[in-house]
């Protein structure tokens, strides 16, 4: 009999722990991905990472995207009241986001693992002024790599002739591609240099389409700290005993 509530003593505080990993799993950090891509109007790869080795080479007119990949939660984030407005702002702390360059057919991704500072801005406006409607979404973020090398990517996109008319949310997937007579002024921009200064990549581009996506959700180590130590006593339970 005393063996019976053993059993059934671990069952049940296996059972509790694993109920409180899913319990805790509810406030896994959800990570999304924002994107820019369009046009690069003008810029040089002065280190060759993007151009099959050619250093040096000319971007203009090639084909680019810009996406960060970050935790919203660690954003300082300020909603004002929704008034006329909307706008959720503030400072991105670290986290280790990853930015991603794509240029032409290479992609290259960048832990921001060091030094990371940036700003995140959504604007859904219903009106400026009397008439023109007015939004924008404003990315920045830059930082070290593990191998010292600093990367800066920054994308501020906004409607000058046509609301983006999505009501732009951090926790959402949304796109919007940007319509021709908008595509008027560069918004895009990555800079990039070495540990000892040199810059290897500089452009400016003009966006073409915007998104943000729900990359994955990050169980809390606390979350999977519980459910293991809840398969650890369910498993107790069922070992044969001697």
């Amino acid at each position: 009999m005393p063996h019976l509530f053993s059993k059934l003593g671990l069952l049940k505080h296996g059972v509790i722990l694993m109920a409180m990993a899913c319990f805790a799993s509810a406030a896994n950090a959800t990570l999304m991905t924002y994107t820019t891509s369009g046009t690069i109007q003008s810029g040089k790869d002065f280190a060759g990472n993007f151009s099959h080795g050619v250093a040096g080479r000319d971007l203009a007119g090639l084909h680019y995207s810009q996406s960060l990949t970050f935790d919203p939660s660690l954003i300082a984030s300020q909603i004002m009241p929704p008034s006329d407005h909307t706008h959720v702002t503030g400072p991105m702390h670290s986290g280790m986001p990853v930015s991603t360059i794509t240029i032409g057919d290479v992609s290259v991704s960048y832990v921001l693992d060091k030094n990371l500072s940036g700003q995140v801005s959504l604007i859904n406006f219903l009106t400026l002024g009397d008439t023109q409607r007015f939004d924008g979404v404003v990315f920045g973020a830059g930082g070290h790599t593990a191998d010292w090398n600093y990367v800066w990517a920054t994308s501020s996109v906004y409607s000058h002739k046509h609301a983006y008319g999505l009501g732009l949310g951090l926790y959402q997937n949304w796109s919007y591609e940007v319509p021709a007579d908008d595509r008027k002024y560069p918004d895009s921009y990555v800079m990039m240099y070495g540990p000892w200064g040199p810059t290897q990549l500089e452009y400016y581009g003009i966006a073409e389409t915007v998104s943000m996506q729900i990359a994955s959700d990050v169980p809390e180590p606390s979350s999977v700290l519980l459910l293991a130590m809840g398969i650890g006593l369910l498993a107790a339970r069922r070992r044969p005993q001697a």
